[in-house]
């Protein structure tokens, strides 16, 4: 009867053990960690419900984060990268560049983000996409706002390729510090246009609306 129960026991653990490891692996490799938090913010997966997050808290490739009204959050990334997210911004963590030949992919589905990207590893490349644009860097600083199919991008130090996610090449500018843009989803029901572009020009933008964007992402 003894050796019986020790032979439950083990399958019992082997099963805790297998379902652990399971779940870890479902959650992907972790990217970053929740460096700061002021208000809240949750954390969802597709094989998990939405959790509160909090300082240190890791995050993982895959999962999607998102913040309250009037909350800040800021992520640090593995590679020294840092994510900082306004009040009620949705970000999806879809992978960070580790090695040479991948790419570090961030979807904005939602609000403000400040993205401070350190200088990136041989072969890879970082990505910050919305609906209605790209931006394609190698090291810099900059804050973008996503809302209602529009996307406004101010340039704070190096240079950002900002694109239409339709590829053309006439839907692609250079920003340089000071430097904004804006990029607008056609209206439901337009008629596409060839060679249409989506974008405002770029230009100068004026110190108050700087402060306004930095103000909306500003660390807790």
């Amino acid at each position: 009867m003894l050796a019986t129960l020790h032979r439950r026991l083990a399958f019992w653990g082997l099963l805790v053990l297998f379902i652990g490891i399971g779940g870890a692996e479902a959650a992907g490799p972790v990217i970053g960690t929740v460096q700061s938090l002021r208000g809240t913010a949750t954390v969802r997966s597709s094989d998990s419900p939405e959790a509160p997050l909090a300082v240190s808290a890791d995050v993982h490739q895959g999962e999607t984060v998102r913040t309250g009204a009037e909350s800040r959050l800021k992520l640090l990334l593995r590679d020294g990268s840092t994510l900082a997210l306004g009040s009620e911004t949705e970000l999806e963590l879809d992978s960070l560049a580790m090695t040479p030949g991948s790419i570090s992919l961030f979807v904005q589905l939602s609000g403000f983000v400040h993205a401070a990207i350190e200088p990136l590893r041989p072969g890879t490349q970082f990505l910050l996409r919305t609906p209605s644009m790209i931006a394609a860097v190698r090291g810099t600083e900059w804050i973008q706002n996503y809302e209602d199919g529009k996307t406004e991008i101010i340039v704070t130090k190096g240079h950002v390729q900002a694109s239409s996610p339709l590829g053309r090449s006439n839907d692609r500018v250079a920003l340089t510090p000071g430097e904004g843009v804006a990029f607008t989803l056609p209206a439901p029901g337009a008629r596409s246009i060839t060679g249409e572009v989506n974008h405002t020009p770029v230009v100068h933008w004026q110190r108050s609306k700087i402060e306004m964007f930095e103000a909306a992402t500003r660390e807790p």
